[in-house]
């Protein structure tokens, strides 16, 4: 059977050639033999890649792990983290956060390197719409590549600026009881002149762990998040 549902000698096709697979199909199979027992059922699914050129058309596309995209294009990488293997991602049009619980991107890349033909699925997370790769894309096409951070005020940011690099004029940062920011994940408040509050939410094991939260304003070069409908930073 081609769609799914269990063979028997009452269902199902038998084959005698080849069968030709164009699309996502689950293929199982079971054998008879007069004086034997039926075989086990035995499946092979097939997955193809939907190619996407570039990451705004990545966003707009179908989630779960059904649908398996190629992006095509080249995407620079922004930020990267060991905490789930995390990878920002960014090109002309959007960005993107790689999510890689699995760590099935093997290579090492350095920060700003390009990397073409990342493979994977859209899962969205409280929010969050996160890319999970299901293969290595291989070595970076590019290297030492520039990304200029968007200037922006935090009231203006929408879903469509998740995982964006960006620079805040004039941040406040805040935090109730810490003085310096902490090793691992936690959220601090973080104001403009468009807002008085959002939640920056910091990122484990960084460079800017144990230093000082900063007294007076300043500019802060960030990459944008989401928690349910609330923006972050």
């Amino acid at each position: 059977t081609t769609d799914g549902s269990d063979p028997s000698q009452t269902v199902g096709t038998i084959y005698t050639a080849p069968i030709p697979v164009s699309t996502n199909t689950t293929i199982r199979a079971i054998a008879y033999a007069a004086g034997y027992d039926p075989s086990i059922i035995m499946e092979a699914v097939y997955s193809f890649t939907i190619p996407i050129s570039d990451i705004a058309t990545l966003r707009a596309q179908v989630t779960g792990s059904g649908n398996i995209y190629s992006l095509t294009g080249e995407a620079v990488l922004t930020y990267q983290n060991a905490n789930r293997n995390t990878k920002y991602i960014q090109d002309a049009t959007a960005a993107i956060v790689i999510d890689d619980n699995s760590g099935n991107i093997s290579t090492t890349y350095n920060l700003y390197d390009s990397i073409t033909g990342i493979t994977g699925y859209l899962n969205p997370y409280n929010g969050l719409l996160q890319f999970v790769p299901v293969a290595d894309p291989g070595a970076a096409t590019s290297s030492n590549n520039v990304v200029v951070p968007e200037v922006r005020t935090l009231a203006s940011l929408t879903s469509a600026d998740q995982a964006k690099l960006i620079k805040v004029m004039g941040a406040t940062i805040t935090h109730a009881t810490m003085t310096q920011f902490p090793s691992y994940a936690t959220n601090m408040n973080v104001s403009d002149s468009s807002i008085p509050s959002l939640t920056l939410r910091t990122f484990p094991n960084t460079d800017y762990a144990g230093t000082d939260i900063p007294l007076e304003p300043v500019t802060l070069t960030c990459l944008v998040g989401q928690f349910n409908t609330s923006m972050q930073v």
